[in-house]
C-alpha cells in the first residue's frame, strides 16, 4: 500500500509539473478557425474522454458524481458556461449539437493558475466561493481549467463534470483536490504552503464561500484522496482549518 501510495503521488507530481503536455495528451479538444477567428471544438464522444473519466466515475461516486456518459458531460458544461457568474469569466458558446456531442466556444488567451502567487490564489479563492454559493460544484479542478487573462482576470474554461443542486461533500471535493494540486507547488516549503491555504481559506470565507464546505474536507469521506498529500502538508492544513473554523 505504501508503494502504491508514493507510485501515485510521483505520478501526481510528475503531471503538476507538466500540466500542458498531460492536458493534451487527454484533450477533447482542437482550435479550429471559423471566418478568420480562432475558436475551440470539444467533441465529447472521443475515446480519451471516456477513458480518462472512467477511474473517477467508478471509484469516487461516494464523494462526487463524476459522469463518463458524453452527452451529460456537453450538458453540464453548456449549463455551467451560459449560467451567470460574478467575479471570473467563461467562454462564449458559438454553437454546440447534442446529436453530434460537439461544442464550439470562444478561444481564450492566457496562462495557468500559479500556485505560488498569493495574488492567483486568491482569484482561486473566489472563483469557488462564487461556484458553491451558486450551489454548482466544478468536479474537475486541475491547473488547465483555469486560465489568467490580463484584461479579464480569471475564466473557467473547462466544466464538463460541473454540476447543480450540488451536496456539500462535491463542493469540499473542489477544495481538497486543488489543496492536494497546490502541496506539490510547495513540497519542501510546508511553512509557505501553510501560509498559502490560510490565505485560500481566509479568501474563500470572505467572499461568501460556505463554511461548512470547508469544515467538511477533513471527512473521513475524503481518505481516499487526503493520502495523496504529503503529510507534513495534511497536517497543515487540519491546523489552518482549526485556527479558523
Amino acid at each position: 500500500m505504501i508503494k502504491l501510495i508514493k507510485s501515485l503521488s510521483r505520478m501526481l507530481r510528475n503531471a503538476i509539473n507538466n500540466p500542458y503536455v498531460i492536458d493534451k495528451l487527454i484533450s477533447q479538444a482542437e482550435i479550429v478557425t471559423i471566418n478568420g477567428r480562432n475558436y475551440v471544438r470539444k467533441r465529447y464522444a472521443r475515446e480519451v474522454g471516456i477513458l480518462k473519466w472512467l477511474p473517477p466515475a467508478l471509484f469516487l461516486k461516494p464523494v462526487y458524481p463524476f459522469t463518463l456518459e458524453p452527452r451529460e458531460r456537453l450538458r453540464r458544461e453548456v449549463n455551467f458556461f451560459i449560467s451567470e457568474w460574478d467575479g471570473f469569466k467563461v467562454p462564449s458558446i458559438l454553437s454546440y449539437d447534442e446529436s453530434k456531442l460537439e461544442l464550439i466556444r470562444e478561444y481564450v488567451e492566457g496562462r495557468l493558475i500559479n500556485y505560488r502567487s498569493d495574488d492567483d490564489l486568491r482569484m482561486l479563492a473566489r472563483v469557488f466561493a462564487e461556484i458553491h454559493s451558486k450551489r454548482y460544484a466544478l468536479g474537475d479542478v486541475k491547473p488547465t481549467n483555469f486560465l489568467v487573462n490580463n484584461d479579464d482576470g480569471i475564466y473557467v474554461i473547462d466544466a464538463e463534470q460541473a454540476v447543480s443542486n450540488a451536496n456539500i461533500d462535491s463542493m469540499s471535493w473542489d477544495l481538497l483536490a486543488t489543496l492536494l494540486i497546490s502541496s506539490y507547488f510547495y513540497i519542501a516549503n510546508i511553512t509557505k504552503y501553510k501560509e498559502s491555504i490560510r490565505l485560500f481559506f481566509k479568501e474563500y470565507l470572505s467572499s461568501n464561500g460556505d463554511e461548512n464546505v470547508l469544515a467538511n474536507i477533513t471527512s473521513q469521506k475524503f481518505v481516499g484522496l487526503a493520502i495523496l498529500i504529503p503529510l507534513p502538508h495534511l497536517i497543515s492544513i487540519v491546523e489552518v482549518l482549526e485556527d479558523l473554523i
